[in-house]
This record gives C-alpha cells, sequence and structure tokens, in this order.
C-alpha cells in the first residue's frame, strides 16, 4: 500500500465525546504515521475555531492541512485552498431578517464566530450537548462568513427557506440548522487537498464513522469505518477497524502496515 496522505475525522474518530478526550492510541499513531513521511490532514464537519477550541492544535501533531466545515474550508498551513463566503448582500437580508423576528444565530467566519444577541434557550441546548467555543454576542453582522447557525425549532424552517432560496439548509437536530453558501461536502475538499500536494485519489487514505464522512469514502482509495461508525458507513468502507474507545486509529494502520 502506498499511503502518502491521511485524512482523520475528529469526532468519534479521534476524538471520543463519551470521555471528552481524544483517543489515547489516536494521536501517538498519527505521529508515528507522519514521521513514516504520510501526510495527516484533519478533515472535520466543525469549523476552524471549533477544532482549535478543542485542542487539535495542542497535540504535538503539526497537520499537514485542515478540513473544516464539513469541507467548507481546507487550508495548508495559513493558505486557504478551498473556501466559501456567503454573498455579503446575502448576508445582510439574512441577518435584518432572522434578527428582526428575534431569532439567534451564530456568524461562522474563517477563524471565529459570534452571535447576533445572547443565546436562547435553542442555543444553550446545543453547547450543552456539544463540546464547542461558546460564541459571545457581537450585536452587528461579521464579515466574511462561512456558515450562519440557527438555533430554532423546525417550526421557522419554511418561512426562512423560502426567503433565501440562494442558501443551502442542513437541518441535523430539533434545535438548530446549518446555512451555508452550497452544499459543503468532506470529499470534494479532498479533492483540492489532493490537487494541492500533487498526489492521486490511490495514494490516500481516509477514516470517519458519520454519514459525512460518507464523501471521503468516495474520494480516498482507502476508507477505513470506525467500529462505532454508521451502517451506511460501515458498509462503504474498505476496512472497518475497532471503535474509537477500542485503539481503532492504531489497529487499523497497523493492520494496514502503515506503522509498527
Amino acid at each position: 500500500m502506498s499511503i502518502k496522505i491521511a485524512f482523520f475525522d475528529i469526532d468519534e474518530t479521534i476524538y471520543n465525546n463519551r470521555t471528552k478526550s481524544f483517543a489515547p492510541d489516536a494521536i501517538p499513531a498519527i505521529k508515528k504515521l507522519q514521521e513514516n513521511g504520510v501526510l495527516v490532514c484533519l478533515c472535520s464537519s466543525r469549523p476552524n475555531d471549533s477544532i482549535r477550541y478543542l485542542g487539535c492544535h495542542d497535540q504535538g501533531i503539526v497537520w499537514d492541512a485542515i478540513i473544516g466545515s464539513g469541507g467548507g474550508t481546507a487550508k495548508v498551513g495559513n493558505e486557504y485552498v478551498r473556501k466559501f463566503l456567503i454573498d455579503s448582500n446575502v448576508a445582510r437580508r439574512f441577518y435584518d431578517f432572522c434578527d428582526s423576528r428575534g431569532y439567534c444565530f451564530e456568524m461562522i467566519q474563517l477563524e471565529d464566530r459570534h452571535t447576533n444577541r445572547p443565546l436562547n434557550d435553542c442555543g444553550k441546548e446545543f453547547y450543552s450537548r456539544f463540546i464547542d467555543c461558546e460564541s459571545k454576542p457581537s450585536g452587528k453582522l461579521e464579515d466574511n462568513l462561512t456558515q450562519f447557525h440557527l438555533f430554532a425549532r423546525n417550526d421557522v424552517d419554511n418561512e426562512v427557506i423560502d426567503a433565501f432560496p440562494e442558501l443551502h439548509f442542513d437541518r441535523y437536530c430539533w434545535f438548530a440548522v446549518d446555512i451555508v453558501p452550497v452544499h459543503y461536502r468532506k470529499g470534494d475538499a479532498i479533492v483540492d487537498i489532493l490537487q494541492h500536494f500533487g498526489l492521486t485519489k490511490d495514494e490516500s487514505i481516509g477514516f470517519g464513522d458519520d454519514l459525512q464522512d460518507l464523501s471521503i469514502a468516495e474520494n480516498v482509495g482507502t476508507f477505513v469505518a470506525m467500529g462505532n461508525g454508521k451502517p451506511e458507513v460501515i458498509a462503504a468502507a474498505d476496512y472497518v477497524t475497532t471503535s474509537v474507545s477500542d485503539n481503532g486509529i492504531s489497529n487499523a494502520l497497523t493492520k494496514l502496515g502503515l506503522i509498527k
């Protein structure tokens, strides 16, 4: 297996949300992989500030690339090789439309985020469930937005969707919906990273557990599903390793001959 680059999802792949910590085997195994000359990349649905907040940059690894916002951004060092921004006029209309109705939402930028107002009950529910950097209200429209994150129940969906046909809506739970300029896919960002480094699909490997990771499977030469993965993800895998709580990353890299 001639692997030159590896893409790792974060949550429930290298980070265990139940223990609220990085899997004990994952970081040492990824370090060995990088020492063996393989480029190592994060590939997360989290935006960049959330990746930073979780501590991904504090593990002794200088990541060769970082895909954030589920494929909405991709950067190598400080250079963005992929980014989608919401048109400023659309952003202004959205801000005014939702703020005038008393809706609470986050404005997510390339490296930061703010809310338009103090968190409502749905926003508090989000932060009670997810380990993330809590936004502070700025009370104004921020610039260079990659997405809005609306804290609201689904009874507001039709109204907002009808008002903004140019945006893509992804409701992932009862208390929040992601609103982006285009449909983000991790796999599309992987294509950009491979092109940046001059590598082919066959020279890449990816790891994931959730439905957002299916596009990783489509765009890498070898896809590894975590044992705790969704059934659809396991079905799409070339190899299924053990769970995030049972040395899934190190077991896979060892079994596939990428580390010893």
